[in-house]
């Protein structure tokens, strides 16, 4: 069976983007996206037959347990971003809702949102309520 024309273009986004593939097989990028797509904890943003944006999200109840690659607890209190690539803010914004719509359908009871920097390696959890808030531009307002 053929992987579906938007997660070959994704595959083309990361190598371009996401130097931490660079040098994974095609099949060992298509294992990957299809262990995110399979739990649907993955987005793929197309602007015509460009792809503009990937994420990834997986659901863990430590950050140690980020190690293991392959790892997604669907009762994980941590939904943590595995990684996002977007090209334009446009597709960045499309990205972010998809994967806030994708936690809030896993139903696990999450209380942090975060991940490893790519380039610094730090770890960065935050309160997914108000992380949400701030990257979709809503305001909180107190009664």
């Amino acid at each position: 069976m053929s992987p579906h024309l938007s997660i070959v273009k994704a595959c083309g986004l990361l190598r371009e983007h996401w130097p931490t593939c660079k040098d994974w097989t095609e099949d060992q990028l298509l294992n990957w996206i299809g262990f995110f797509n399979r739990l649907r904890q993955c987005a793929v943003v197309m602007d015509g037959d460009e792809c503009v944006g990937f994420g990834a999200v997986r659901f863990l109840n430590h950050e140690d347990e980020a190690r293991d690659v392959f790892l997604s607890d669907p009762n994980g209190r941590i939904a943590w971003v595995e990684m996002v690539v977007a090209t334009n803010p446009s597709a960045l914004l499309t990205l972010m809702s998809a994967l806030f719509a994708c936690i809030g359908s896993v139903g696990a009871p999450v209380e942090l949102l975060g991940g490893q920097d790519i380039k610094t390696r730090k770890v960065r959890l935050y309160p997914l309520g108000r992380y949400a808030n701030l990257v979709l531009g809503r305001t909180q307002t107190k009664d």
